[in-house]
């Protein structure tokens, strides 16, 4: 047995005159926010339609869909994303580079020439794309030295 088959007459009708005022309030509020937000465009790129392909009216008054199926066929709807692979970071190009301090970049033509001091083995002059212990000398700019090792980068600056 339900709660409405407990009550009285007057109590359904009551309780079924709240229900529709409910509903009636719900359908008012969503017809004030459509009338305030306006018509929809359909020529932004993000409609379905793109604004490029309406359907056309067949002779029976049914609308035909075949142009927009192609028009959907023809969508790329799942792209690849748009990152650059993992890479494993084991912690020695860190390691490799507390043995390594700049002490300056120079232009020199039309090049920067990075001098960095090496641990226990002096002052190296390096360009880019030279090596330097493991590393590979990825670009020098004034204050600053980009370094990889495997796939990880790491900066050496003053």
């Amino acid at each position: 047995m339900t709660s409405d088959q407990r009550l009285g007459p007057a109590e359904r009708l009551s309780l079924w005159l709240a229900r529709g005022a409910c509903v009636l309030v719900v359908a008012a509020v969503v017809a004030v926010l459509a009338a305030a937000l306006g018509p929809i465009n359909t020529d932004s790129p993000m409609s379905t339609g793109g604004g490029k392909t309406r359907p056309t009216i067949a002779a029976a008054g049914t609308p035909s869909i075949g142009p927009l199926k192609a028009q959907i066929a023809r969508r790329r709807l799942i792209r690849p994303p748009e990152v650059k692979a993992a890479v494993k970071d084991s912690g020695a190009a860190q390691r490799l580079l507390d043995q390594l301090k700049l002490h300056g970049v120079v232009r020199m033509e039309r090049e920067y020439v990075a001098y960095v001091e090496v641990d226990k083995r002096g002052v190296r002059a390096v360009r880019k794309g030279e090596k330097l212990l493991e590393f590979i000398v990825e670009s020098v700019a004034p204050g600053r030295v980009v370094l990889s090792l495997q796939g990880v980068e790491v900066i050496l600056e003053h």
